[in-house]
C-alpha cells in the first residue's frame, strides 16, 4: 500500500505518521458526494449556509461535463497511486461511481427540459407560435445543446455581441463610477 509520510506535526498527527492514498481518495469522493448530494438537496437552514449551498450547488449542476471530468480523472490518478490497494479506497471508487451516475441523472434530466418548455408554450401560445415569431429574431433562435459554450468555462468573445466599455454613468465622493454594456451588433 503506497501511503504519503508526513515528515512535520500537522493536524493533530504526530511526525512520522503516514496517510494512505485510500484514506486521501475516500476523502475526495465524500466532497464531490456531498458536492452531488447539495444538487440535489441544497441546504436552506440560515443565511450564510444557503448561499454557500446555493453557490456549490449551481457551480457542481451547471459544470456536469467538467465534475464527471474532475471525478474520472482524480479517480485514475488515485488508483494509479495505489489507492484500490486497500478498503477505504476500493469504497472511494464506488462512492464516486455512484456521484458521477447521480451527476448524470442530474444532467440527462437537464437535456429533457427543452422538451417540456416546447410543450408549455404550445399549450400556452398554440401550436403555431413558432410561425408567429418575426424572421429576423427567428433565425437567432438555437435548436438543441451548444457544446462549445458548456465545454469552455471562459468563453471568448462572441463575434455577434459587441462591448461597449467604460460608460461613465454618475460620480459619487470623486469616484468615477463606471459600466460596460453588452449587445448583439444589430441593436434590437
Amino acid at each position: 500500500m503506497r501511503r504519503i509520510h508526513a515528515s512535520r506535526s500537522q493536524g493533530g498527527r504526530r511526525a512520522g505518521e503516514e496517510v494512505s492514498m485510500g484514506f486521501l481518495f475516500f476523502l475526495f469522493a465524500l466532497v464531490s458526494a456531498a458536492l452531488t448530494y447539495n444538487v440535489y438537496r441544497p441546504r436552506k437552514a440560515g443565511p450564510r449556509l444557503a448561499f454557500a449551498s446555493f453557490f456549490a450547488g449551481w457551480l457542481w449542476g451547471e459544470l456536469v461535463p467538467h465534475a464527471l471530468a474532475i471525478e474520472l480523472l482524480g479517480s485514475i490518478g488515485f488508483s494509479l497511486a495505489g489507492a484500490l490497494e486497500s478498503g477505504l479506497g476500493r469504497l472511494a471508487l464506488v462512492v464516486v461511481a455512484v456521484s458521477s451516475a447521480a451527476l448524470a441523472r442530474h444532467y440527462l434530466q437537464a437535456l429533457d427540459t427543452g422538451a417540456l418548455v416546447e410543450k408549455a408554450l404550445r399549450q400556452g401560445l398554440g401550436d403555431d407560435y413558432r410561425d408567429r415569431i418575426p424572421a429576423p429574431l427567428a433565425t437567432r433562435l438555437e435548436e438543441g445543446v451548444r457544446w462549445g459554450p458548456i465545454l469552455r468555462i471562459c468563453p471568448l468573445s462572441r463575434p455577434e455581441v459587441e462591448r461597449t466599455t467604460d460608460i461613465r454613468f454618475d460620480r459619487v465622493r470623486g469616484i468615477n463610477l463606471k459600466l460596460d454594456v453588452y449587445r448583439h451588433r444589430s441593436h434590437p
